[in-house]
C-alpha cells in the first residue's frame, strides 16, 4: 500500500481518528479499517448522521503535511448503490440509497437516475428520462427527455425543460435555464429573469420579478403582470389582465380584451377601453383621451384635448378641458369663461367677474382649463332635485328660495312700519288701488290709474267752464262781427288783448284802458239818437 495513514476506532475518544499505519486499532474495530480514505470528504459522514467524526491534534498535523485539496486516491462510494442495465456511479460518490438504471446513466448519494444518459450525480437528484440531467446541484429533480437543471434545489418536468437553481419548470420545452427562484408552466413558456413567472403555452415573463400567466401572455417590464391570452405587460410596473391587453408605459393597468395604451399611471377596465397617461377609463369601449381625466361607462367618452375633464355614464361626452358630463347621453362642450347674462339695470355694476358670481372660471394654477357642467344635452333636459339653499354668491339656488323672494314696497304713510311692508315675487300679489276718485287697471306688464267716471264728468264740466268773448260792430267796425269765442278756465292761463292803430291798451292789476293815441277825440255823445264826437277843434 502506498499510504501512511490508515483510520482507527479510538474507544478513548470514542471518534474515528487518523494515525500512523504503524499502529494497529482494537480487534474489535479492524473490519472497519476499509474506511481509512474517506476522512477527506465530510459527505461521508453527513450522510451516516449515526457516525461522530472527530480528529484529534495528531489527526489534524498529518492531514495538514500528507493531504492535497483534493485527495489522490480516495474512495468516494461506499454501500451498496442500485445500478442496473449499464448505470454508472456519479464521481461525486454513491451510497446504498443511489438508484440508476440505464444506459450510461449515472447516480450519486441518494440520487436516482431512470433512463439512458440521465444524471443525478449531485447529492438527491432526481433525473428520469433520456438525457435528463439534474445537474451538479443538489436536490435537484427532471422529468423528461432532454431535461436539465443548473443550480441546486431546481425542478424541470418536459421535454427538453431547462430550470435554473430553486426554479420550478414545467412543459415541454419551457425554460428557466441558469435562472434563479423563476416559475415556468406550459409548452415553450420562458422566464429569462430572476424571480419571475410564466404560466402558459409560449407566455414569456422576461425581467425580474414578472408575471406572464396564459397563452402566449409576454411580461417584458421589471415588475410587469400579463394575464390573459396574448397580454402584454411591457412597462415597469404595469398590468394587464385581458385577451390581448397591452401597457406600454409605466405604472399603468388595464383590465378587458383587446385594451392597447401607451400612456403611464392610466386605468383601463372593460374590453376595448383605453386611456391617456394619468387618465382613468372604466367601461366597454370606454376612453379618457385627455390627460387626467375620467370616463366610467359604456361608451362614456373624453376627447383629447379634454384634459382633467369629467365623463361619468353611458355614452357621455365632454369635449372642453375641465368640462363635466353626468348622466347618459350628456354632453360637456362649454369652456369656461363665460360671462352670465346680467341685466343693464341690475344692481350689480361693474365688470363680470368670477369673485360676483357672473363669470365662469376659465383656469386654475396657470394653464389648467376649467369647464361646465352638463346633465344632459339639446335633446334631454335633466331637473336637479334634492338641492339645498345656496349661501354664497356662486351657490346654486333652489325653488324654495326662489318662492320665499319679496319686494320691500312703501308709501307716503307707511314707509318706517314694522314689519316693512313686502310682497312675495313667486305667488304674491302688488295691488295697486285707488281711492279718492282714483282707479287702476292692470293690462300685460302696464298699470294704469285713471279717474273714476263721474269724477271725470265733473272735471270736464268744469274744464268746459269759462266766459265768452265777442265784439260787437257797434258805430264801427268787429271783424268778425258778434262771433263769440269760449275761454275755457283751462285756457286762461293767459289772455291777450292787442292794440290796434291809435289805440293805447294799458293794465293796472287786472284792469284794462283802451284809449287812443293823442288829443284827437274830445267828447262822444247822443244827440237825437245820433253819436256825435267832438274833436280838439271841430265836430263831426
Amino acid at each position: 500500500m502506498n499510504k501512511i495513514f490508515r483510520v482507527i476506532w479510538s474507544h478513548t475518544q470514542q471518534a474515528w481518528v487518523v494515525v500512523s499505519e504503524l499502529v494497529k486499532s482494537h480487534t474489535k474495530t479492524s473490519a472497519y479499517t476499509d474506511k481509512r480514505a474517506q476522512v477527506c470528504t465530510s459527505d461521508y459522514f453527513l450522510d451516516k448522521q449515526q457516525d461522530k467524526f472527530k480528529l484529534s491534534l495528531l489527526s489534524l498535523v498529518l492531514l495538514g503535511i500528507f493531504f492535497s485539496p483534493v485527495a489522490v486516491g480516495v474512495d468516494r462510494h461506499k454501500g451498496s448503490p442500485y445500478l442496473q442495465d449499464g448505470a454508472g456511479k456519479s464521481d461525486l460518490g454513491t451510497d446504498d440509497g443511489t438508484i440508476g438504471i440505464g444506459k450510461e446513466s449515472k447516480a450519486g448519494y441518494g440520487a436516482i437516475a431512470i433512463g439512458q444518459k440521465s444524471k443525478a450525480e449531485a447529492r438527491h437528484n432526481i433525473a428520469i428520462g433520456y438525457d435528463s440531467n439534474a445537474g451538479t446541484g443538489a436536490n435537484s429533480i427532471t422529468i423528461g427527455y432532454n431535461t436539465k437543471v443548473t443550480g441546486e434545489e431546481g425542478i424541470a418536468i418536459g421535454k427538453q425543460s431547462k430550470a435554473g437553481g430553486r426554479s420550478v419548470v414545467l412543459g415541454g420545452q419551457a425554460s428557466a435555464a441558469n435562472i434563479e427562484q423563476a416559475v415556468v408552466i406550459g409548452h415553450s413558456a420562458t422566464a429569462s429573469a430572476s424571480q419571475s413567472i410564466a404560466i402558459g403555452a409560449r407566455s414569456k415573463s422576461n425581467k425580474e420579478y414578472g408575471i406572464a400567466v396564459g397563452g402566449s401572455a409576454t411580461a417584458t417590464g421589471k415588475y410587469a403582470v400579463a394575464l390573459g391570452w396574448g397580454s402584454k405587460g411591457v412597462g415597469t410596473d404595469s398590468i394587464a389582465i385581458g385577451k390581448s391587453a397591452t401597457t406600454a408605459g409605466a405604472s399603468s393597468v388595464v383590465v378587458g380584451a383587446h385594451i392597447g395604451v401607451t400612456g403611464q399611471n392610466l386605468v383601463a377596465v372593460g374590453s376595448l377601453a383605453s386611456a391617456e397617461s394619468h387618465a382613468t377609463a372604466l367601461g366597454y369601449k370606454a376612453s379618457a383621451g385627455g390627460m387626467s381625466s375620467v370616463a366610467v361607462g359604456d361608451n362614456a367618452k373624453t376627447n383629447g384635448s379634454a384634459a382633467r375633464a369629467t365623463a361619468l355614464g353611458n355614452n357621455t361626452v365632454v369635449t372642453v378641458g375641465g368640462g363635466v358630463a353626468l348622466g347618459y347621453g350628456s354632453r360637456a362642450e362649454t369652456r369656461g369663461g363665460i360671462e352670465g347674462e346680467k341685466q343693464s339695470y341690475s344692481v350689480t355694476t361693474g365688470v363680470s367677474s368670477v369673485d360676483n358670481g357672473f363669470k365662469s372660471t376659465q383656469n386654475v394654477d396657470g394653464n389648467n382649463k376649467i369647464g361646465a357642467v352638463s346633465v344632459g344635452n339639446n335633446l334631454i333636459k335633466r331637473q336637479i332635485v334634492n338641492v339645498a339653499a345656496g349661501k354664497e354668491l356662486t351657490d346654486a339656488v333652489n325653488v324654495a328660495q326662489l318662492k320665499s323672494l319679496t319686494l320691500k314696497i312703501a308709501g307716503n304713510t307707511n314707509e318706517q312700519a314694522q314689519p316693512q311692508p313686502a310682497v312675495g315675487l313667486w305667488s304674491g300679489t302688488l295691488k295697486v288701488k285707488g281711492d279718492n276718485g282714483l282707479t287702476s287697471h292692470a293690462n300685460g306688464d302696464t298699470i294704469t290709474v285713471k279717474l273714476e267716471q263721474d269724477v271725470k264728468n265733473k272735471i270736464d264740466k268744469i274744464d268746459n267752464l269759462g266766459w265768452n268773448l265777442k265784439i260787437a260792430k257797434g258805430a264801427g267796425e268787429a271783424n268778425p262781427p258778434n262771433a263769440a269765442h269760449l275761454i275755457k278756465m283751462s285756457d286762461m292761463a293767459t289772455v291777450t288783448f292787442t292794440a290796434g292803430n291809435n289805440i293805447k291798451l294799458e293794465q293796472n292789476n287786472g284792469n284794462i284802458t283802451i284809449s287812443t293815441i293823442g288829443k284827437l277825440i274830445k267828447e262822444t255823445k247822443i244827440v237825437d239818437g245820433n253819436l256825435q264826437i267832438t274833436l280838439y277843434g271841430w265836430h263831426l
